[in-house]
């Protein structure tokens, strides 16, 4: 979900200096997405209860809940980027409301089309999760939890937002990003990387964590990580009122550091089994992968702010095709490369957690979280499905030779990711001395 929710930003904040489309009518533009609004809301939540009543469901299950998922995900983004791009949606609300230079209200009420529909379509999904899980959490339970994780990407990007109207109102030159393109990558790296730092803090507070009561799991959980050596400022526990089976770690070090357990998971595992995600999660930090994703997004950074500056401002065609090429290079970066990275990451810490208990307790766990999910043969952006990854430790654990090919290709994966820094900050260089030769008489 979050994958798409980005990618709404994205679209949004790269269409802000689009030519108008043909015959543009900000009062049609103004109907047709209050119009086009309303529609994708009602099909986001009436769809899902009419599933609810289909006999045919439980033949359809992982199928159909991964295509119903993504057209839920999918629909709505793509309402919005016609909104956007083919009615104008984002100049109505710039020119016409007369909110240019507001801070953060036409950003909200750009984001609206695509908001309003999303938030509205979890009464539905409600339903489609009760039909292909039972009654797992109330309904109070499943809005209160999914509405305080889309609340995380929300604060995270109008915030930005706010940021960046407020330097608009300074004395910078408005084109200074391709003017300096390393001082404003630098300026973008240091952005992300204290975003990274205080991300642990937000999340506690939007999330509604809470510390693991003492007791002996979390007496046992203490000792493990003290044995691996590692540091962290606290055990944390989501409140998912029953209805998710996962864990996780964040924070870049040990003093914003926090590891999570869902509620559900310290119900439905064994300790030993608990234990075995508990490792999983650690190895995410003995292997560096967090902060490597911080590089990623540095690398990032870097590759969209040569871009622009090395591509002069177009109008027409030419404007759309900058803006195409940027959209579909993101999506490549991260839907493509990051996913790939991150399911091999995942593999990664399965191996770990086998060696650290055993390949059969890690295997286990996996197969209780996805018989409480969605199935085991269901996968996602950033992890295989689970009877990919049991069968991957099972795999290993026969064939030691297996274990040595994939920690070569995670070494390439490292080098990879290091190149693509490389080539981001080369191609910054090359922006700064091209604009300089231009801009220098």
């Amino acid at each position: 979900m979050y994958l798409v929710i980005i990618a709404a930003f994205v679209l949004a904040y790269s269409s802000r200096e689009l030519p108008l489309p043909a015959g543009f009518d900000p009062y049609i533009t103004l109907r047709a997405t209050l119009l086009l609004t309303a529609i994708v809301t009602l099909v986001g939540s009436i769809l899902p209860v009419v599933v609810h009543h289909n006999r045919r469901l439980p033949h359809l299950r992982n199928l159909f809940l991964r295509r119903l998922m993504w057209f839920h995900l999918g629909f709505p983004l793509g309402v919005f980027a016609f909104e956007l791009i083919g009615l104008g949606w984002q100049r109505v609300v710039a020119d016409f409301f007369n909110l240019r230079n507001a801070i953060l209200l036409d950003d909200v009420l750009v984001m609206a089309p695509f908001l309003v529909p999303l938030f509205a379509s979890l009464l539905g999904l409600y339903w489609l999760d009760v039909a292909l899980r039972g009654a797992v959490w109330s309904l109070r339970g499943y809005l209160t939890y999914n509405i305080r994780k889309l609340m995380l990407p929300m604060v995270l990007w109008f915030g930005f937002m706010a940021v960046l109207d407020a330097v608009e109102r300074t004395d910078l030159p408005m084109d200074f990003g391709s003017r300096y393109p390393i001082l404003y990558w630098l300026c973008g790296a240091g952005v992300i990387t204290l975003t990274a730092l205080f991300l642990p803090f937000v999340i506690r507070i939007l999330w509604g964590l809470k510390p693991l009561p003492s007791g002996p799991l979390r007496r046992e959980l203490e000792a493990l990580v003290g044995r691996v050596g590692l540091t962290y400022r606290d055990i944390l526990v989501l409140p998912t009122y029953g209805g998710v089976v996962n864990a996780g770690v964040t924070g870049l070090s040990g003093s914003f550091r926090y590891i999570i357990l869902t509620d559900a998971l310290m119900k439905c595992l064994t300790q030993e089994e608990l234990e075995a995600v508990f490792h999983h999660e650690l190895a995410h930090v003995k292997h560096r992968h967090i902060p490597f994703y911080l590089l990623l997004s540095v690398g990032f950074v870097a590759l969209a702010v040569a871009y622009w500056s090395l591509l002069p401002d177009q109008s027409g065609l030419l404007g759309w095709a900058q803006v195409a090429g940027f959209l579909i290079g993101a999506g490549a970066y991260w839907g493509l490369l990051f996913g790939m990275i991150s399911r091999r990451f995942e593999r990664q810490a399965d191996l770990y957690a086998a060696k650290a208990t055993s390949p059969e307790t890690i295997s286990r766990a996996l197969e209780k979280i996805a018989s409480f999910g969605s199935g085991r043969r269901l996968w996602s952006w950033r992890h295989s499905s689970v009877s990919d990854r049991v069968e991957f430790v099972m795999r290993t654990a026969r064939d030691p030779a297996e274990e040595v090919r994939f920690e070569a290709s995670i070494r390439r994966t490292y080098r990879m990711g290091y190149g693509l820094v490389a080539v981001g900050i080369t191609a910054l260089i090359v922006a700064a001395i091209l604009v300089k030769t231009i801009l220098t008489p």
